[in-house]
């Protein structure tokens, strides 16, 4: 079975060296993102494990200043582009083994006064619609809709600023097919300088019929991932996993580069 989340395609590739100051990674900005990370997964109750490769890249057609912490960058500067990523996929069970792939591609296209437009289709399956704004740089409020799932979403966002190149991202997304199942998303991250972040997600889907989900009631899912940049172009982050009703744990590691 593959297991799929809409990922942001976080991407990035090289202008500079290892060796080059951070003083002068802070005087550039870039306009391509690539990603390479993997990931190993288990169901504890089932035996059922999966290993997945991830590559990404995005385009954004107006260069993107480095002007905040390293991993606050996409957000506090909204940018037309275009992404697409592939995520390759081995399961094994106690039954079955077999391999899998996914792909999404999108893009969004943002006004002067910050109207973000963003369509989504993962592997022709689903498509996703995303209408949103950005109010003082800081703030976006959006909405959602995923066809084929009829599921419907609103997500506000904000960065805190506590100056020295700290601060806060925090979100918060709820959604509902207004039949069968509502949940919701809370997200928050901590930027120690404009290198090192840490952040959380907790999620939480209920269903609402046990023919949508048999034998559960409620889907919690909780997420930790540090992130550090070596500079500017250079980033390495790990995530942990942990699912409490289906319950089964992942771990994760990407590397991304920026030009």
């Amino acid at each position: 079975m593959l297991r799929s989340t809409l990922i942001t395609v976080i991407a990035l590739s090289c202008g500079t060296t290892f060796a080059e100051t951070q003083n002068t990674a802070l005087n550039q900005s870039f306009n391509h993102e690539l990603t390479l990370g993997a990931s190993t997964w288990n169901r504890e109750r089932s035996d059922v494990t999966e290993d997945s490769l991830l590559v990404g890249y995005r385009y954004s057609f107006g260069e993107i200043k480095v002007d905040a912490p390293f991993n606050a960058l996409n957000f506090l500067n909204p940018r037309s582009s275009l992404a697409i990523s592939r995520e390759y996929v081995q399961w094994d069970s106690a039954y079955h083994e077999g391999d899998d792939s996914l792909m999404l591609i999108g893009g969004s296209y943002v006004t002067d006064n910050q109207f973000i437009f963003t369509l989504l289709d993962l592997d022709s399956d689903v498509s996703a619609i995303s209408v949103g704004k950005q109010f003082n740089g800081t703030q976006r409020i959006s909405l959602q809709f995923a066809t084929e799932v009829d599921l419907f979403g609103a997500t506000y966002r904000e960065y805190l600023d506590f100056g020295d190149s700290s601060g806060l991202l925090y979100g918060l997304t709820l959604s509902s097919d207004f039949d069968d199942s509502m949940g919701g998303v809370l997200d928050l991250e901590y930027f120690f300088d404009r290198q090192w972040s840490v952040a959380g997600r907790y999620s939480h889907q209920q269903y609402l019929d046990d023919y949508t989900c048999f034998q559960c009631d409620s889907r919690r899912t909780l997420s930790l991932k540090t992130n550090y940049w070596f500079n500017q172009q250079f980033g390495l982050s790990a995530v942990y996993r942990h699912g409490f009703d289906n319950v089964f744990n992942e771990l994760g590691i990407e590397f991304a580069v920026r030009f």
